[in-house]
């Protein structure tokens, strides 16, 4: 998950107290619920926001938020060597999830892989 990911759930947790959906205990046993779970936080997010992930936004029109999540998912994709998009899935007709991001972070890409349809 990004970096952000743990801010977004204490974020929401916080908002349900507030609205009186759960009450502080019931807040700090779903909190440790989370904390329990397998869950990978990414060390890389903070460094791509400026480059990778704000291009991104940008030039695709996302939520700097949904760009992140985009961008962690094509860099572990790509890493697993398996990412593949279709032509209506906002990669401008290529194909190449690669697109999306940039090259800058998809490792496999800058090494020549092919991670379009015809892969």
């Amino acid at each position: 998950m990004p970096a952000l990911w743990p801010l977004e759930v204490a974020h929401v947790l916080m908002t349900l107290e507030r609205w009186k959906v759960v009450d502080r205990a019931r807040r700090i046993e779903i909190v440790g619920e989370f904390a329990a779970l397998p869950i990978k936080v990414d060390s890389e997010t903070a460094q791509r926001i400026w480059g990778g992930i704000s291009g991104a936004a940008e030039r695709h029109r996302l939520t700097v938020y949904d760009a992140t999540y985009l961008e962690l998912a094509v860099r572990l994709f790509l890493a697993a060597g398996d990412v593949r998009c279709g032509v209506d899935s906002g990669c401008g007709g290529s194909g190449r999830c690669v697109d999306l991001i940039g090259a800058e972070a998809a490792p496999r890409a800058r090494a020549g892989v092919l991670v379009g349809p015809d892969a």
